[in-house]
């Protein structure tokens, strides 16, 4: 059952590392055939910018993976309190 909880602590993630530890660049890596995980990226508003090949290393295997990217400003996660939903500017 998807019921957003994914999107949901992402998006309180990403609010946290740019309000409270100052980042300027959130990466989002996912193999390619993840569907799920790639649409939590679409859906926080993340930029798709690549495939790269060899990203991702699991039990030594590389893999392609797709890369997304956050910044603040582009995605309504940098505008939202962690804790009540309500609208903060940076």
């Amino acid at each position: 059952m998807r019921n957003g909880v994914a999107i949901a602590a992402a998006r309180l993630a990403a609010g946290f590392a740019f309000r409270e530890l100052g980042l300027t660049r959130i990466e989002i890596v996912a193999l390619v055939d993840n569907v799920a995980s790639r649409r939590v990226a679409e859906k926080l508003g993340a930029t798709f910018e690549c495939v790269a090949r060899n990203r991702l290393v699991h039990n030594g295997v590389p893999f392609a993976a797709a890369v997304y990217s956050l910044v603040p400003g582009t995605c309504p996660a940098d505008v939202r309190h962690a804790t009540d939903g309500a609208a903060r500017s940076l």
